[in-house]
């Protein structure tokens, strides 16, 4: 089992020192661990999948943790850890003999700005914003022959990167998770693994930015109210926020290469 532990200074070094001693494999990545032992619900909230799992290591009692996830208490961790692990090695070896392996992980690059095969004039500088790595890699797919691309991950990597780059385009996801970093909201109400309707509010940085936007969502009308109200509203037609044009689409799935033709037509 790899485990990445996010926790610094002397407290992380003796969880580490401890773990080593017992043949654990601690990893230098999150992205090659399959067990995370993070400090707090907000580092949780940033770093959830429902596939890997994780504890909570805090000396104060941690609730409403999803079923991957346990507090594991501060002072006293070695014995509950290892209970831990024992139920993770049960949890693997369930969905293998269920057909349930985990998957190999579609991984793609974020942050980098990949060049088109061949530059033209209309290629553009765009950055796609989603939480699903499949829709990432398609964006790539559609858009990579002709286009500056860059890729985010989800909210919190797009916003770092629409507030430190100028893009032409900013084509984003509509519902992701929070992974805010605003420390006015209490840990206490983060529900981990939820997603709320994050991507929308890139219309306002990125247009003041200069970028044209499109928020693509392929959830459904009939059952997703967000998307609903781009009906009711009638939002779906262009509109312009700070001298920009913008699209609120939900009627193309993520076919990123239609929505970037639709947004350059206003």
């Amino acid at each position: 089992m790899r485990i990445y532990i996010t926790i610094e200074g002397s407290v992380g070094n003796a969880i580490k020192n401890v773990l080593g001693m017992f043949g654990c494999c601690l990893c230098d990545d999150v992205s090659g661990a399959d067990f995370i032992i993070v400090e707090d619900k907000k580092q949780l909230q940033n770093l959830f999948d429902e596939n890997k799992f994780f504890a909570v290591f805090s000396s104060k009692e941690v609730e409403g943790l999803p079923r991957n996830t346990r507090w594991i208490f501060g002072f006293d961790f070695f014995i509950p850890i290892m209970n831990y692990f024992e139920d993770i090695k049960k949890e693997l070896m369930l969905r293998s003999e269920t057909n349930e392996l985990v998957k190999m992980q579609l991984v793609v690059e974020t942050r980098k700005e990949f060049a088109p095969q061949e530059i033209k004039k209309q290629s553009q500088h765009i950055l796609v914003i989603d939480d699903a790595v499949e829709n990432l890699q398609l964006a790539l797919d559609l858009l990579g022959k002709d286009h500056f691309v860059t890729l985010a991950s989800g909210y919190g990597e797009g916003l770092d990167l629409v507030r430190v780059n100028r893009y032409d385009v900013v084509l984003s996801d509509c519902q992701m998770a929070p992974e805010t970093t605003n420390s006015a909201l209490s840990a206490e109400n983060i529900e981990i693994g939820k997603t709320v309707h994050n991507g929308i509010f890139f219309i306002f940085l990125a247009t003041r930015r200069g970028a044209k936007v499109a928020i693509v969502t392929n959830a459904n009308h009939h059952q997703d109210w967000v998307s609903a109200i781009f009906d009711d509203l009638d939002l779906r037609a262009p509109q312009m926020v700070n001298g920009q044009p913008v699209l609120l689409i939900n009627y193309m799935s993520k076919q990123w290469d239609r929505a970037l033709i639709a947004l350059n037509a206003l």
